[in-house]
């Protein structure tokens, strides 16, 4: 009887190093297994101040084309040459020194002016628009309003 009970003690104790072993085996390879995502996080999209103000400037000039000529079929596209740029104060007493300003337990520099960056060009598509006095009206109202030349704008047409 007691050769019995050996065996059935071994074996239960088989079985649970058996299972506990599994368990570690399952813990290691969750490790490797690739994680599941939603859409929102693996498709992050980065926008900078850049694509901010573009966006923005090219929203405003739609609509004031919209608003000129009575049309709603008008898309705009600005280039930008290079990006913004910051101006850091630096501190006078020591040319080499940046001024921080430290708020929340981090330091940051002291930005005293952003550079805009200056347009390259505007293309606007005007669908709906056959009139050249309206071609004319629109680049001299972009040109003005971006303070840019008119060889800067180029403006296309055509039918819906």
């Amino acid at each position: 009887m007691i050769n019995g009970n050996k065996n059935i003690f071994k074996s239960k104790m088989f079985i649970t190093v058996l299972i506990g072993i599994c368990g570690f085996l399952l813990i290691i390879f969750s490790y490797f297994l690739p994680e599941n995502k939603s859409k929102s996080e693996s498709e992050t999209i980065l926008i900078t101040e850049a694509d901010y103000y573009g966006e923005n400037l090219e929203t405003k000039i739609k609509k004031t084309i919209e608003k000129l000529t009575g049309k709603n079929t008008i898309d705009v596209m600005i280039t930008f040459d290079g990006t913004f740029e910051k101006v850091l104060y630096n501190n006078t007493k020591n040319s080499t020194s940046i001024t921080y300003n430290i708020s929340d337990k981090e330091e940051n520099p002291c930005i005293i002016k952003t550079k805009v960056p200056s347009i390259k060009g505007v293309m606007i598509v005007c669908t709906s628009i056959k009139n050249e006095s309206d071609f004319i009206n629109i680049k001299k109202a972009v040109a003005t309003v971006l303070n840019i030349s008119e060889n800067k704008i180029y403006i296309i047409g055509g039918t819906n």
